[in-house]
């Protein structure tokens, strides 16, 4: 066997591709979306992804249903197969499909003696109050339910309890996914979950807070798939199948 130096060739040439295996499978865990082709881009936008860090990027890309990656416009059409469809999105904001993560029916029935009521109820401090109190009479390990408090327009926080733009997005998209067990696959636009998403006719974060209310979503999608569209999208707008009048 030739040798180089002190180190044998054939055990040199082991130890290289064995490197070079180990670098490459690193590589596509660190980031898997890498080595995947996109079918659609959305790009030239404000992809509010609500991940841990609240990452607010300039593109998105998808495929097969679910997301890919998130970065800038240059590196997201990187990913682009041949055929992808690729949408510009003309500064518009993007968030995560929200999640109504509730039900009424078995709660009540089960529930309505024993449940914490705040309706009526003017502030936060007295709603957490509330169920200090409930906690002392249950049984350890039990849960304590909250229903209602609203009715009546009647608030539960005062102005300085008010939550924040960003922590009432991550209520109902992260947060409500969580509650509903289903984080794995929706909640946040990060890669392996659905695609599900809105494109805003305001941003969010920036619009007046009297403006909030008329934000509504011009380019909705599900699963990586386009299922309502209006203007300056409404060319996306999917077409009726053809028994749909009949």
């Amino acid at each position: 066997m030739l040798s180089l130096g002190s180190r044998p060739i054939k055990s040199s040439i082991r130890l290289t591709c064995g490197f070079a295996v180990v670098a490459l499978y690193l590589a596509l865990q660190a980031n898997p979306a890498s080595a995947q082709t996109a079918d659609t881009v959305l790009f030239n936008g404000k992809i509010l992804t609500v991940d841990k860090d609240f990452s607010i990027e300039q593109a998105l890309a998808i495929g097969h249903g679910q997301v890919l990656a998130s970065g800038t416009t240059a590196a997201m059409r990187k990913l682009a197969g041949d055929n992808a469809k690729l949408i510009d999105l003309g500064g518009h904001t993007v968030i995560p499909g929200l999640t109504d993560g509730h039900i009424h029916g078995v709660r009540a029935a089960l529930t309505f003696g024993t449940e914490v009521n705040w309706i009526g109820v003017p502030t936060l401090k007295e709603a957490l109050e509330k169920i200090r109190q409930a906690g002392k009479t249950q049984k350890p390990g039990s849960w304590i339910v909250v229903a209602g408090g609203w009715t009546g327009g009647v608030q539960t926080r005062g102005d300085a309890e008010a939550p924040s733009r960003r922590q009432a997005l991550e209520m109902y998209t992260r947060n409500s996914a969580f509650m509903a067990n289903d984080d794995d696959k929706r909640g946040t636009l990060e890669p392996g979950k659905f695609a599900d998403l809105a494109v805003l006719s305001s941003d969010y974060l920036t619009a007046p807070v009297k403006e909030i209310g008329k934000i509504r979503s011009v380019l909705t999608m599900v699963g990586g798939e386009v299922v309502y569209a209006d203007q300056p999208f409404a060319k996306l707008a999917p077409q009726p199948s053809a028994g749909a009048n009949r």
